[in-house]
Parts: C-alpha cells; structure tokens; sequence
C-alpha cells in the first residue's frame, strides 16, 4: 500500500521524493511546509493587495521547483 501522498510528518525539504504533483501543482497549498509559507502570504482584499500577494505567492512557489 502506498503512503498518503502529503503525510504531515514527512519533512519534504530533506527529501521530496514523495511529493507527488497534482494537476496545476495544487498539492503545494496542502504539502507542510510550504502549505504554511505560501498561505501565509495570501491575501484578496482588493484587487491591488490580490496582485500583490499572487505576485509573492508565485515567488515563494518558484523557489520550491
């Protein structure tokens, strides 16, 4: 049986070999720790902070590829 794909203990920093990419790479928003750093910058006020915030959001997951 194969493990579940984001389990919260594994520290996928050390070794990402687990992660497995879903369609659009949306498994990054549920993947610790990178789930905290990227929802920590979301944010949808008004279109000027939503611009502001994808743009950082995109950053950080870039970092991540």
């Amino acid at each position: 049986m194969a493990p579940p794909p984001f389990p919260s203990a594994h520290d996928y920093r050390l070794d990402p070999t687990p992660y497995k990419a879903l369609h659009a790479e949306q498994g990054v928003f549920n993947t610790p720790p990178y789930s905290n750093e990227i929802k920590g910058l979301w944010r949808y006020a008004d279109e000027a902070t939503a611009k502001k915030s994808a743009e950082e959001v995109f950053a950080t997951f870039e970092k991540y590829r």
